[in-house]
């Protein structure tokens, strides 16, 4: 994944950004919409529909990422655009925007989702990257921002065309496997820390050699 430099995140990320989209979505929002546009992974008529095409790449592709050469491509491209998990972490901690919550949230179902399936059998950034930067995550947020970013996702989802069966009767599971939706911090805590407990019953201590000798 590119490298930012080595300075406070908010700073290090904000340096450059499109300032409308900087008012409206912050720092991490226009990150990624700027490297999006760098790349191409997809068009952007405009900002208000980011989220939602941002969402509406990743499902498609993540779909077909195990049968097509060309969604596991694109899944990839989308991953490397992302900040690290370290960097995710740096800005959970700082904290400065509000509407970051709802980029933060994606980018870490996106990274969850993409090692799963991509990482077998020893899934390490999963473990030793994704989960703790989750937990740290959840843990930071108000029961109100817990509530707030499950209802923006829901709604984002709603309007794509590959819609992922969540709605407010439904909340708790995405049927599509793409995001987790909780009602609660504790829920999410308690997903995450089952998750590292699991996998790290799965690997048991074993390397790659375990598995392929």
């Amino acid at each position: 994944m590119e490298q930012l430099p080595s300075e406070a995140p908010t700073a290090a990320w904000e340096r450059d950004e499109d300032e409308d989209m900087m008012i409206a979505y912050g720092p991490l929002a226009a990150l990624l919409c700027r490297r999006v546009r760098e790349r191409r992974l997809f068009l952007l008529s405009n900002q208000d529909a980011f989220l939602r095409k941002f969402l509406e790449f990743y499902v498609s592709n993540m779909k077909g990422i195990g049968t097509s050469k060309g969604c596991y491509e694109s899944t990839r491209n989308l991953v490397a655009i992302l900040p690290s998990a370290e960097q995710c972490l740096q800005f959970v901690e700082a904290g400065r925007h509000k509407r970051d919550t709802v980029f933060l949230k994606v980018v870490i179902d996106v990274l969850e989702h993409y090692y799963k399936q991509t990482e077998a059998p020893l899934f390490v950034r999963y473990r030793e990257k994704v989960v703790p930067l989750a937990l740290a995550f959840y843990r930071s947020l108000s029961p109100a921002a817990v509530l707030e970013v499950g209802c923006e996702i829901r709604a984002a989802t709603a309007r794509i065309g590959t819609h992922t069966d969540l709605n407010d009767n439904d909340v708790e599971e995405d049927r599509a496997g793409f995001f987790l939706i909780k009602k609660t911090r504790k829920e999410y805590v308690d997903y995450y820390t089952n998750e590292m407990m699991t996998y790290e019953n799965l690997v048991a201590g074993n390397c790659r050699d375990t598995y392929y000798s």
